[in-house]
């Protein structure tokens, strides 16, 4: 080893063979998308146990939960067109957009958190609401 005249590498050279070794680390995502889960669907025009008759023109409500949010839905309409009436409840959500995934039907969330989408054609869709950092999905939206 006394005797050893050998010459280093070039920096450049070092630096990019480490290089071809290390992991590519990815930037982590920004954005949250929580799944809702549905915890609530009351449907109009379907007699309840026990009661005596039930109006065809009530709409169909259904209640979804995500993480410390709340998206509650009015569905009314028949099954060729209907409209959606909703309010995401729970903590600001600031310039947030509803829209239903795969459509051109979007509207901006108001002061409360409410939205409306309206002429919709039948068929099940899925209710995305968009907001800076965080993504709220409802699945299985449909007029029964």
């Amino acid at each position: 080893m006394e005797t050893d005249d050998s010459v280093d590498a070039p920096a450049d050279s070092i630096k990019w063979a480490k290089n071809l070794f290390r992991t590519r680390v990815g930037q982590p995502s920004l954005l949250k998308r929580i799944v809702a889960v549905l915890t609530a669907d009351l449907a109009g025009g379907r007699p309840a146990f026990g009661e005596r008759s039930a109006s065809a023109a009530a709409p169909r409500q259904m209640l979804f939960t995500a993480g410390e949010y709340a998206i509650d839905l009015r569905i009314t309409g028949s099954k060729k067109k209907f409209d959606i009436r909703g309010q995401v409840l729970g903590k600001e959500l600031g310039d947030a957009t509803v829209g239903l995934e795969g459509t051109g039907f979007r509207s901006s969330l108001g002061e409360n958190g409410e939205f409306k989408l309206s002429g919709i054609p039948g068929g099940k869709y899925s209710l995305v609401i968009k907001a800076v950092d965080l993504e709220l999905v409802a699945e299985h939206i449909e007029q029964m």
